[in-house]
């Protein structure tokens, strides 16, 4: 009787340990997401998601795009290197005599001050695509539009 009721348990505990493994994710495994944009003509807009764990930065773009239209992107998709972000909110990459208006992603997961959430000093360059970044929770992350001069 008590070798049976070993097994039973056993048996239970394995049971719902396999349960818990194969549920979907609950609302609560959830992260914060700060996603920032500024333009070159500096209107600053800032979405706040929550979205599953190692989820990539380039569906958290397409999540913000749906919800606000001053984040709507275009992209081009590079076989092995994933997308390179060509324009967000109307404001597109420039090549032109020299010049490059372009997209750089800037990390800024140490607190900043809501005031600072604009500037992108004290923030580090990101040195991976959008494709194959996986913001942690509560990191801020910003998308600049800048002026780089070739020449």
């Amino acid at each position: 009787f008590i070798s049976l009721f070993i097994s039973l348990l056993v048996l239970v505990s394995g049971n719902m340990i396999y349960r818990k493994t194969n549920n979907p994710p609950s609302t609560n495994d959830k992260i914060h997401v700060t996603f920032n944009v500024q333009p070159s003509h500096n209107e600053f807009s800032t979405k706040k998601l929550r979205v599953p764990p190692q989820t990539s930065f380039f569906d958290i773009m397409k999540m913000a795009q749906e919800e606000d239209d001053a984040f709507r992107f275009t992209y081009n998709m590079y076989p092995g290197l994933g997308a390179y972000i060509t324009s967000i909110g109307g404001d597109a990459e420039d090549i032109s005599n020299g010049a490059r208006f372009l997209w750089l992603l800037y990390n800024c997961n140490q607190d900043l001050g809501a005031a600072q959430y604009h500037d992108v000093n004290g923030c580090t360059l990101s040195d991976t695509g959008v494709s194959s970044t996986y913001p942690k929770d509560g990191e801020i992350w910003i998308f600049e539009h800048v002026y780089l001069n070739w020449v």
